[in-house]
């Protein structure tokens, strides 16, 4: 760009200003909302423009175009299950207009950027090595971004090709007797131990609402009537419905790859300060640099700081001087997977009659290579996963989502004008993406409300599996707003979540994930009676990550009982062990012997318990999958359906695979348990030594509500991706420390 369209451009600038605090992070200020966005596009584009680039490409199938091969299988994928550009400007074009003014000026703000640094010679090195140039940034990237970033986030369900590949396995196991009850022990709907976010005693539902009708003569008859399709046709077609192949090349890439986040929201009465508290940590991976980035912005009725996503203008997470509010994937099953049989012209039948595949044909640009031809088929049903040649059907994708992605982005424009429960309430309703909403008020009123538009199912239809497309299976509506859970003013003054069960009546559905011990069990076991401060909450995350999150503890009474009768032919390596593990806590410090060998003992519990009858499910990651935690300490308990002791007591059980575990541990490392050193997940930075325990939140933010409201956050590495600012927040992240934040309130 010339120096004389530059000056142009810099006369047309909106009015506004970035200034930046002393670790990079922009405050922008502006007379109107929409010059506001403007800037906030200039800062992202200043901090993270290689990010943006390579983002848009991964969202919208064009990565390739500057990686060549290394992007052509995200690419298929996102091209084969992904919405056209008109497709994306329909969705665009049914917001707000006040939201499309801001996405605009966003967009107008980034290209200016790309157009400034270009001119200055100041892209990064990426851009001249992938031989791109920055084209003008367009709503349609952002719109793309949102997209993927709630298909990723806000959506559960579609397990269902991955339950039916887990139910032929077992065809092939010695349980015979037992397929569905072991099926059923594996895929369970409710587990009365569970710990809910809703607490039982505050829940405002006493009468829920039923989400699926279906008895086990229901399912044998849905299973009877699958297609005969083989495991080498479900596996690529899982893998599709899954989005394995981009979210594996976006995390080598450093964009958008992983879900999970936690939240603890503390009343004005368990508050040291007699203040409300949020913390919010979304789980998005660690990379280089961060996937989230964060801002604060100053604007007449918008005043927010909190956590954007780079090229999408919409605060996810943040705080205002009115009210502080967090978001964590909520995993409601939105999803369904359905089959209709092929005919010989291409059509497939619905109630007998024919209908068409709708196939739009799309380009995919190799740099280096010849462009390549990827076909997107849909059915009225969905978006096809999977066309089986042995069964003679196609697999559709059913989700509520469909078209609906900006919706949310659409409510959450809102977030930082936000002062009343209602106003939460009137949001979450009309949020169709599936995230658990915390919000503290500078009232002292703190809430929770479950979002989501989640399908009830049809009487007589397991959602556990694939059903025949037709009238009959079709959804009976979706959840009431009103029924969904939800929660104000708990009356303990707590609540906390680390993507477990919402309720304690929600069921799992397709997805077995919410049962007695998982994670948030472990997250309120480290929350102290009694008032708290920051500092506890703080406290909490960081205990969190030093503990065993996979068991939470579960097992730990049966180890117990089983190691302290041990056998008079136990080797010494045996009995040094024993010692490490009765009364363990838990705890994985680094160079501690007993995670490491609980580690290998819940591998060969495994084993001994399911093997013998499941078989080995190919891989012990296989094997550890499907049989979480629950199962096993359910197994010991003999409250399954199958009898996995087979004839002996729990101790036996759990002393022979405690003696397995520690010949591969000592096999491995030594025969002096001393030596058994335990290394802690970590998160890598480039040029430095790794930072210890990785299970934390990608970026965390601490709020404290009142007269002054105060805000704390880090952002690991850094704001940038170059310069000063790249990885100055790493010593925070070591020390398990905050910065604080002024944003200019």
């Amino acid at each position: 760009m010339s120096a004389a369209w530059l000056s142009i451009l810099l006369l047309l600038e909106p009015s506004g200003s970035v200034t930046r605090d002393e670790y990079g992070v922009p405050l922008v200020a502006a007379s109107s909302r929409v010059d506001a966005w403007y800037w906030a596009g200039r800062a992202v584009a200043q901090d993270r423009p290689w990010q943006l680039e390579i983002s848009r490409r991964s969202a919208r199938g064009k990565l390739a175009e500057a990686l060549g091969e290394a992007g052509v299988s995200s690419d298929r994928e996102v091209l084969r299950t992904g919405y056209t550009d008109a497709e994306l400007q329909k969705q665009f074009d049914s917001m707000s207009a006040p939201t499309r003014q801001e996405w605009n000026a966003y967009a107008r703000g980034i290209t200016d950027e790309f157009a400034n640094l270009e001119a200055a010679g100041r892209l990064p090195e990426a851009f001249r090595v992938n031989s791109v140039r920055p084209e003008p940034w367009s709503v349609l990237d952002s719109a793309a971004i949102a997209v993927r970033m709630a298909r990723l986030f806000g959506t559960g369900g579609a397990g269902e090709l991955r339950n039916t590949l887990l139910y032929r396995y077992l065809q092939g196991q010695k349980i015979q007797d037992q397929l569905l009850d072991a099926f059923e022990d594996l895929a369970w709907q409710l587990d009365p131990n569970t710990i809910p976010t809703v607490p039982p005693e505050d829940d405002p539902i006493r009468r829920p609402p039923v989400l699926f009708q279906f008895t086990q003569a229901d399912t044998k008859r849905q299973l009877a009537a699958l297609p005969p399709s083989n495991v080498l046709e479900l596996m690529p077609a899982i893998r599709l419905a899954e989005h394995r192949q981009e979210r594996w090349v976006a995390e080598q890439n450093n964009v958008l790859y992983k879900s999970g986040s936690y939240a603890i929201v503390v009343a004005p009465k368990r508050s040291r300060s007699g203040r409300p508290l949020l913390l919010s940590g979304p789980q998005m991976g660690h990379r280089t640099p961060s996937i989230a980035y964060e801002m604060a912005i100053q604007a007449p009725s918008l005043q927010v700081t909190g956590l954007l996503v780079p090229g999408v203008p919409t605060i996810l997470i943040g705080a205002t001087p009115h009210s502080a509010w967090g978001l964590t994937s909520g995993i409601a099953d939105l999803a369904d997977v359905v089959f209709n049989p092929v005919q010989a012209d291409g059509t497939i039948l619905v109630d007998g009659r024919a209908q068409p595949i709708e196939r739009v044909e799309r380009t995919l640009k190799v740099r280096g290579g010849a462009p390549q031809s990827v076909i997107r088929q849909r059915t009225s049903f969905g978006v096809v996963v999977l066309e089986s040649a042995a069964a003679k059907v196609v697999y559709s994708l059913k989700t509520s989502l469909w078209m609906r992605e900006l919706a949310g982005f659409d409510q959450f424009r809102t977030a930082g004008s936000l002062r009343s429960v209602e106003d939460f309430r009137r949001v979450a309703a009309r949020v169709p993406v599936t995230f658990n909403l915390f919000f503290a008020l500078n009232s002292g009123e703190i809430g929770y409300f479950y979002c989501g538009d989640v399908p009830i199912r049809a009487p007589g239809i397991d959602p556990r599996f694939p059903t025949l497309g037709s009238r009959n299976s079709a959804w009976r509506g979706f959840v009431p707003k009103s029924q969904m859970p939800h929660v104000v003013n708990p009356s303990g003054g707590l609540l906390f979540n680390w993507n477990n069960q919402p309720a304690d009546w929600w069921p799992n559905l397709d997805t077995p994930a919410w049962g007695n011990g998982f994670r948030n069990q472990l997250l309120g076991e480290q929350i102290p009676e009694g008032l708290l401060s920051r500092r506890d909450l703080e406290n909490a995350i960081e205990q969190i990550a030093r503990r065993d999150s996979e068991t939470c503890g579960l097992l730990q009474p049966w180890i117990d009982r089983a190691l302290q009768n041990r056998d008079p032919d136990w080797s010494p390596v045996e009995v040094a062990a024993a010692k490490l593990l009765v009364g363990y806590d838990g705890r994985r410090e680094a160079g501690q012997s007993a995670p490491l060998l609980m580690a290998s003992l819940l591998e060969t519990l495994r084993e001994e318990l399911f093997a013998p009858r499941l078989g080995t499910f190919l891989t012990p990651a296989n094997l550890a999958m499907v049989t979480q935690a629950a199962v096993v300490l359910r197994a010991l308990d003999e409250d399954t359906l199958v009898d996995f002791l087979s004839g002996r007591s729990a101790e036996e059980v759990v002393r022979a695979a405690f003696r397995k575990a520690v010949t591969r541990v000592a096999n491995r490392a030594g025969q002096d348990v001393s030596k058994w050193k335990f290394v802690p997940n970590s998160i890598s930075v480039p040029g430095e030594p790794p930072i210890p325990y990785s299970d934390r939140g990608t970026f965390i933010q601490i709020v404290e509500l009142g007269p002054k409201s105060t805000v704390r956050t880090v952002l690991s590495p850094g704001i940038a991706e170059e310069g000063p600012h790249s990885r100055d927040q790493v010593p925070l992240a070591r020390a398990w420390r905050t910065k604080v934040r002024q944003p200019g309130w």
